[in-house]
């Protein structure tokens, strides 16, 4: 029997440690505990002041008491099917792998399936994180994850499983639209208040959006389906660029645009199906009449860069 639940007890105890070790990032200070580390170092220093005899009762009285007996059978087999069915079967693990950056990315995670619960951490440059999220009993959950910067997505998570998301490159494997005016336009906004219209059109449904800031619409850069602080790619900045200085001659007004035009703003961060028909005007603030448009059709995810832009001439 002694050899029975020592076999069980190692089993046990490896399968826990494994799992921890594979879904989340506790491994090194539940090792350190294990190892009389950290928390349990009173308990090490304790044992220290115990003499060799007393410790050798102790051994045997466990050998004796404990692992010789049919009844400690059944609790490492209650406990390993307890940990079981109340841990790994209720939750699964996202990772977010940073590996490849220089800078630390601030990741929000909420499920959108359940209670609607939101978690924040940070991943620190050059590294990933294991983070644990509640799946329901051997249940599926879906997760919306935004990392700073990035647009967000949408993944199922089941339990016993690990959801990978790499940074940047997953967070890109959507189309955002960005809606804006060509250089060449620009001077239609004078000092003159201007509107920008959009309509969505998908599945013979319609989506009329309005852009009017305080000061009005000033040929801004402008999102849809990503969030305010969602970074444009270096080589799209440098195109934009490019094209104000070949439009217009003024440096310091190229300056003022291509600083703007950096930093769009968001118009809705809801996704936006393939498929879908993106058609943007700008008009006077009484008209609905457009004085520059531009028009788009989002292709298949797969196809195509991921920032589909929609250029108003």
């Amino acid at each position: 029997m002694f050899f029975l639940n020592l076999l069980l007890l190692i089993l046990t105890g490896t399968l826990m440690l494994g799992w921890v070790l594979y879904f989340t990032d506790l491994f090194p200070v539940i090792g350190g505990l294990l190892g009389l580390g950290g928390l349990f170092a009173w308990i090490a220093f304790l044992g220290n002041l115990v003499s060799k005899n007393r410790k050798a009762e102790l051994q045997t009285f466990i050998d004796e008491r404990i692992m010789q007996r049919r009844w400690f059978l059944g609790v490492i087999v209650i406990t390993a099917v307890a940990f079981m069915a109340l841990v790994p079967a209720n939750f699964g693990t996202i990772v977010i792998n940073n590996a490849q950056h220089d800078r630390a990315r601030t990741v929000e995670i909420q499920d959108i399936d359940g209670p609607g619960t939101r978690s924040r951490l940070v991943v620190p440059a050059r590294t990933k994180v294991r983070h644990l999220v509640a799946t329901g009993f051997l249940a599926t959950r879906a997760f919306h994850v935004k990392a700073d910067g990035l647009p967000w997505v949408e993944r199922p998570v089941a339990s016993f499983h690990r959801q990978q998301l790499t940074i940047t490159g997953d967070f890109r494997r959507r189309h955002i639209v960005l809606i804006r005016p060509h250089a060449g336009k620009l001077p239609i906004f004078g000092n003159e208040s201007r509107t920008l219209r959009v309509t969505i059109s998908a599945a013979g449904q319609t989506t009329d959006l309005t852009l009017k800031p305080r000061a009005g619409y000033r040929g801004e850069t402008v999102w849809l389906g990503a969030a305010a602080d969602v970074e444009p790619t270096a080589g799209l900045t440098l195109d934009w660029r490019f094209e104000l200085e070949r439009a217009i001659k003024n440096t310091r007004r190229v300056q003022h645009y291509s600083a703007m035009w950096n930093h769009p703003i968001s118009l809705s961060a809801t996704a936006i199906a393939a498929g879908s028909t993106i058609s943007a005007s700008v008009t006077r603030d009484d008209s609905t009449t457009a004085i520059i448009s531009g028009q788009v059709t989002l292709p298949d995810p797969a196809i195509g860069p991921t920032i589909i832009g929609v250029i108003m001439q």
